[in-house]
């Protein structure tokens, strides 16, 4: 199987900046989410061993429902993501660190989506960590020609690369990354 060889890769798309909170980046972010990072103070040695990284301020994180579940099952540690927000084509590229769901689920969306629902469908109840993160500016026509698509092609919905278009992807993606090194940031690079 081609996914023995290379990561699976990711696409998410993430809506408009004033509906959903950017977890991908919220740890650089500040006054907004003082309240809500409280939660990773309080629980600093715990998931920090959890998420596998040096300091809570390092844990970056996105969520999507229980209707992407079986998406969600194929993440692995070290798979590549890209997310996408309208308008403004892909501008952030991560690898899965780990997933959770339940109750440190709900905590998230309480402390930052502000999604107290009890409804599945409106929760973000299935939970991935992400590490090495980069902001990112691929346009989508470009992402599309990187992965076989159409120049059109629109990026709905949590998916997964299916195996022809990872073929494409890891045979033209880092020619890309080499030619346009200026494309792509570390987060705490943009301090």
């Amino acid at each position: 199987m081609i996914t023995d060889t290379y990561p699976s890769v990711f696409f998410c798309p993430m809506g408009d900046n004033e509906m959903i909170t950017d977890t991908v980046n919220i740890k650089y972010s500040n006054e907004t989410f003082e309240k809500a990072k409280d939660y990773f103070k309080d629980n600093e040695e715990k998931l920090i061993n959890k998420y596998k990284v040096s300091s809570v301020s390092e844990v970056s994180f996105w969520g999507t429902t229980e209707g992407m579940r079986s998406v969600w099952s194929e993440m692995k540690t070290d798979d590549l993501i890209f997310f996408t927000k309208n308008g403004m084509g892909f501008v952030y590229m991560a690898k899965i660190s780990n997933k959770f769901e339940r109750e440190e689920a709900e905590l998230l969306n309480k402390n930052f989506w502000n999604n107290n629902s009890n409804h599945k469908d409106l929760s973000w109840g299935l939970v991935f960590t992400l590490k090495d993160v980069r902001q990112i500016k691929i346009s989508t026509n470009e992402m599309s020609l990187i992965n076989g698509y159409g120049k059109r092609y629109i990026y709905r919905g949590l998916f997964k690369l299916d195996e022809k278009r990872l073929i494409n992807f890891w045979e033209s993606f880092p020619i890309y990354y080499f030619l346009n090194p200026e494309k792509f940031d570390k987060l705490e690079d943009n301090l």
